[in-house]
């Protein structure tokens, strides 16, 4: 009989235990690993590739939007123009001197500006690029400058 009772308490306690409903949305992310190099000459001639040091990584969410570098001022204070709705938006995030680095988004599409800015040569070198994050997944980009021209824009 006493083990009838064990059983039965038992049987209630984890009966009566029932999961959690998480009201939370699972917000799908992705991840984005970024590094930016130059191709740097050798004396021998071979060919090697070299961290290139940045000022500033600027993105912004682009869903719907076509982004167009605009005037430097409107770039300058974080600001892009979308031709698809006129209006201006500011950056969603920024990374001052940005080496190698690895961060997570929520999933979708995006802008990524970069620049050397004006501390070290070559000043003002910049480049810009749209990307996809996708939910669960690494997105790995990459900026090979090939050559190095200061206040140039090189694609990517």
């Amino acid at each position: 009989m006493m083990k009838f009772f064990l059983v039965l308490t038992l049987y209630i306690s984890f009966a009566s235990c029932s999961k959690k409903s998480d009201s939370t949305p699972i917000i799908p992310k992705g991840t984005y690993t970024f590094k930016t190099t130059y191709k740097k000459t050798l004396p021998t001639g071979q060919i090697e590739e070299e961290l290139q040091p940045l000022a500033i990584l600027l993105i912004w969410k682009a869903n719907k939007k076509d982004f167009v570098i605009g005037t430097h001022s409107d770039l300058s204070s974080g600001y892009l123009l979308d031709n698809n709705s006129n209006k201006s938006f500011k950056y969603d995030e920024a990374i001052v001197k940005p080496g190698v680095e690895s961060r997570d988004l929520l999933a979708g599409r995006y802008f990524m500006f970069i620049s050397t800015g004006i501390d070290e040569f070559p000043f003002g070198m910049y480049s810009y690029t749209y990307f996809d994050i996708r939910a669960g997944e690494v997105t790995q980009l990459k900026k090979v400058f090939k050559t190095r021209k200061s206040y140039t824009y090189e694609s990517w």
